[in-house]
């Protein structure tokens, strides 16, 4: 799947722009005690590719072990997809998400588990 980049950047909410290079942390509060998350947009550690990921805590950091108990179940599995990144001409365009791919990977892992059991 291809779109341009405020397509893309519209569709996981970041209302910021964003550049290569940086890494922006959006926390997000919430009232329960250990239900608070933030949205890490990075676009740093691997330039090719835009990272979107949700993670617990505020700051974008992993939490401590005796911190993670505190976290529902729904926030300890990552959470994240994964756009790389093509430059055709002036035009920015978001290819291949992750979570899509990842899918359908799991999809065919499955049919194949199942017809071996037959």
């Amino acid at each position: 799947m291809q779109m341009s980049f405020e397509e893309f950047f519209d569709m996981v909410g970041l209302q910021e722009p964003l550049i290569p290079g940086q890494k922006k942390v959006i926390p997000v509060r919430s009232e329960k005690p250990g239900a608070s998350y933030c949205i890490v947009y990075d676009w740093r550690s691997d330039l090719d590719k835009i990272r979107v990921e949700i993670k617990p805590g505020l700051t974008g950091r992993d939490l401590s072990p005796e911190r993670m108990k505190e976290v529902p179940p729904s926030l300890k599995t990552p959470i994240f997809v994964e756009a790389e990144v093509s430059f055709d001409g002036k035009k920015v365009k978001a290819v291949n998400d992750t979570a899509s791919r990842s899918k359908s990977n799991n999809t065919a892992k499955n049919t194949k588990k199942k017809a071996s059991k037959k």
